[in-house]
């Protein structure tokens, strides 16, 4: 696997189409910053080891330790006002 230099410029690396910012940007309403804001931190290129797939101690410790804490972003608030809505 090739070393991918930590330097690159946003934007660079990425596929064709539209991004994230630019669908945002589409928004009749203004995004919070959180969603806008671009940011990248390197993490090297090493392989990353199959178990992190297939082990099941990785899972459980998945489970523990990362799933109770994560969101799914599925709507703005804005667009539930009442209990129910969906």
């Amino acid at each position: 696997m090739a070393d991918r230099d930590p330097e690159v410029k946003l934007g660079e690396d990425r596929s064709e189409g539209i991004t994230w910012a630019e669908l945002m940007a589409t928004d009749s309403r203004t995004p919070p910053k959180i969603l806008t804001e671009e940011s990248y931190t390197y993490r090297g290129s090493d392989p990353i080891p199959a178990e992190r797939y297939t082990g099941e101690e990785f899972a459980k410790l998945e489970r523990e330790r990362m799933w109770p804490y994560v969101w799914q972003f599925v709507a703005r608030e804005e667009d539930l006002p009442e209990p129910g809505d969906f």
